[in-house]
């Protein structure tokens, strides 16, 4: 039996699209400018999205130094979704943590998943926002935030691939840009101090 590769060359063909790219640039341009203020990343997803949200979640924290915040405790998912209703859950964290300029990205395969539409109609009112969705192009969830990466196409495996791609690039060109900053602040030692260990250039 032939195999089919198109779930690999459907991705490889949205990585050459250019509306990718600038999203890209503009998230990371908007998480340096969070870094500075000292202020948070807050990244939500269900399923799949929300261990791409995690992933993303510990990579800032870990790899970049920049505070952020996920929702995946079982027992904090489990009680905001008994006492506020699942598709308010995510609405009713963020109105206990999330403070002025801090940034929210949803994640969202359909991008019509009800508890990230309830949570971006609340942050869109204060704070920025991103979204990440795919599937129809005309889903709600796109229509609500500063920026929307939007994956065209009708693989959920191809969508949610995309996200996590386009989100560890975000990593990887943060720490670029950090730490060229931090070789312009310290360019008369041989050792950049990043996420607490030391790296030599």
């Amino acid at each position: 039996m032939k195999n089919d590769y198109r779930y690999i060359s459907d991705i490889l063909e949205f990585l050459k699209n250019d509306n990718f790219i600038l999203t890209l640039d503009e998230l990371t341009k908007i998480i340096i400018k969070i870094r500075k203020q000292n202020k948070r990343v807050f990244i939500f997803g269900n399923g799949g999205s929300a261990t791409t949200a995690a992933h993303f979640q510990l990579d800032l924290s870990n790899k970049c130094s920049i505070k952020s915040m996920t929702y995946n405790l079982p027992e904090t998912i489990t009680c905001f979704a008994n006492d506020y209703g699942f598709n308010y859950s995510i609405k009713k964290y963020l109105e206990i943590y999330l403070e002025k300029n801090d940034l929210v990205i949803l994640i969202s395969s359909s991008g019509e998943s009800s508890n990230m539409i309830e949570a971006a109609k609340f942050v869109k009112k204060t704070n920025k926002l991103i979204t990440l969705t795919g599937l129809n192009k005309n889903n709600r969830l796109s229509k609500i935030g500063l920026h929307n990466l939007y994956v065209n196409s009708k693989n959920y495996n191809v969508v949610e691939t995309i996200h996590l791609i386009f989100l560890l690039q975000v990593i990887e060109s943060l720490y670029q840009e950090l730490t060229i900053i931090l070789k312009t602040w310290n360019s008369s030692t041989t050792y950049l101090r990043i996420s607490g260990k030391e790296r030599s250039f």
